[in-house]
């Protein structure tokens, strides 16, 4: 099979990395990747964006055919979290809210995001019976109880979308999706640049500068 220009640039810029790391620490003389230039396949984040339908399309088919994945998927886009930090959630970081503790988090900032009231009764379901210091979502591998992984949760919305003739969705996606929707709801810029976790403000507004605030409307999935 043929390998997509994204994958190939992906894997140059790891080659880059590692050279640049060995010349870093001493390794290499000189770095010969410095001068190669590389200019990844850039999307407009329109196309990043799944609108509300389309959503909502996904989760009620999901729901029906696999309760645990939904809820996974359902909370990634409510939260707005990044994969690696909404993974990374223990029994105790659920107070009704969510707390993404700073060592998980991009900006090394602890931050607490609320999630729709009926989504807190489905959690507390989820989690009954479990120790505060277990993950809220896991399970059996190798006779072990582990966390899913973002390669895990990424090739299953993958396939599902695929099997069922949805349109391609990573959870990154569902990331964007959501502050879209937020902006377009009405959310302050200040509000969603908190929710997702972001540096600065100027982060968000930068990211999402495509949104129209003038056709503002009430989510549904919100």
């Amino acid at each position: 099979d043929s390998i997509a220009d994204a994958t190939v640039i992906s894997r140059m810029y790891a080659v880059k990395s590692f050279f640049t790391f060995a010349h870093k620490i001493g390794y290499l003389l000189f770095n010969p990747a410095a001068v190669i230039k590389l200019n990844r396949p850039q999307k407009l984040i329109e196309e990043k964006v799944l609108t509300e339908s389309q959503l909502k399309s996904i989760l009620r088919e999901m729901e029906k055919q696999s309760p645990d994945k939904w809820l996974i998927i359902y909370l990634l886009y409510a939260s707005g979290a990044r994969i690696s930090e909404f993974l990374a959630l223990r029994v105790k970081d659920f107070h009704d809210y969510f707390v993404f503790r700073a060592e998980n988090t991009k900006s090394d900032k602890t931050r607490r995001v609320s999630i729709p009231e009926w989504l807190v009764e489905e959690i507390r379901s989820h989690i009954a019976g479990k120790d505060p210091d277990d993950w809220i979502f896991s399970h059996e591998w190798g006779g072990k109880i582990r966390p899913y992984t973002r390669q895990a949760v990424n090739t299953f919305l993958k396939k599902f979308c695929q099997q069922h003739d949805f349109p391609h969705t990573t959870p990154h996606m569902l990331r964007h999706s959501v502050a879209t929707h937020a902006l377009q709801a009405g959310m302050t810029i200040q509000e969603v640049s908190y929710k997702l976790g972001h540096a600065s403000v100027d982060v968000t507004a930068k990211i999402y500068d495509h949104t129209d605030k003038s056709g503002a409307f009430r989510s549904g999935l919100l």
